[in-house]
């Protein structure tokens, strides 16, 4: 069995209450994000695969009321809780939408979703209208996760930054913000407070997986040393992060979303996080389903035993999700 631990899917009925506030935020829908009988059609017929579905975000960039937010996403979940109910040969789990606008409103929504609807944890954007997922305002949000030993699905959310990307440049600019709330995550002692917290970041943890000796060398420093690796006569204070932030970054679950035949990129992320840490995920249905059987290809060409395919294939978000294969 692959399981594809970082897919999209969009209830029917939630893509519909978007349409009468006139949000369409999301230019392409792909049929199969919301037809399981279309998802089923646009599978190849000899790979058993099942889906863990993420929502496609709440509109964070519209200027709605926190009561609107509320009711977007407790209607996605209630829809997202059914579709998986009537089409559990295709979705495996589900991940809870959550309105951020209020904290108190998301740890309520969080505690429903996983309580009453068995959802298996929650999505969190890498920004906030540019607020880090780091930030004090929404710790009790990570504690609360944290006690539920279920894990957050962080995705890249540009709409809050001010730097002008090249325009179609592939999401380039949402690898920044992946890679920027990963630091921001492993330096804010959330780990340390709370060892249970788990995060899976998107498309194979952007850039930390390729860059991260150059963040070790010129960003991190050992305690033990007396100053900074890069610069020794600097101040410590405004200069320096404990060295022990910088393993924190390896704790950090990823998927396999590179898009096209991307081996070494999946090989990249066992070296740096460890086998154990790699999910299969392809954010199926998007761009268009064809990047699905390429991961897989990509997957195939690894140089791992059967034992570690299967381990990034299911085990390992089966073991994350608590739940039998």
């Amino acid at each position: 069995m692959i399981i594809d631990a970082y897919s999209h899917a969009m209830p029917l009925n939630y893509r519909e209450e978007l349409l009468k506030m006139n949000i369409n935020d999301h230019l392409y829908i792909p049929p199969f994000l919301c037809d399981m009988d279309e998802r089923r059609a646009s599978l190849e017929a000899d790979t058993p695969i099942r889906f863990v579905a993420t929502p496609m975000q709440l509109p964070l960039n519209r200027d709605l009321s926190s009561q609107t937010f509320a009711k977007l996403a407790r209607i996605y979940n209630e829809g997202m809780a059914e579709l998986q109910t009537k089409n559990d040969d295709l979705i495996w789990a589900a991940v809870a939408a959550v309105p951020l606008d209020d904290i108190d409103n998301a740890v309520t929504e969080a505690k429903y979703a996983i309580e009453q609807l068995g959802m298996k944890g929650i999505l969190l954007p890498c920004n906030f209208r540019g607020e880090e997922p780091a930030s004090p305002r929404l710790k009790p949000l990570l504690k609360f996760m944290a006690q539920y030993d279920l894990p957050i699905w962080l995705h890249p959310w540009p709409a809050a930054t001010s730097r002008q990307f090249v325009p179609n440049s592939g999401g380039w600019e949402m690898l920044a913000d992946t890679a920027d709330a990963m630091l921001h995550l492993a330096c804010s002692g959330i780990f340390e407070e709370e060892p249970n917290i788990k995060f899976v970041a998107h498309h194979g943890g952007s850039y930390i997986p390729f860059f991260h000796t150059r963040l070790k060398s010129q960003y991190f420093w050992d305690m033990g040393s007396k100053g900074p690796m890069y610069a020794p006569d600097f101040e410590e204070a405004d200069h320096t992060v404990p060295f022990i932030y910088y393993e924190n970054l390896k704790k950090f679950y990823v998927d396999t979303a590179f898009y096209g035949i991307c081996t070494p990129q999946i090989q990249a992320c066992i070296s740096y996080f460890g086998v154990d840490h790699v999910l299969f995920g392809t954010d199926y249905p998007l761009p268009s389903g064809r990047e699905l059987p390429l991961a897989i290809k990509s997957m195939e060409q690894l140089s791992l035993s059967s034992g570690d395919k299967d381990a990034i294939y299911e085990r390992n978000v089966a073991k994350l999700l608590h739940l039998e294969i």
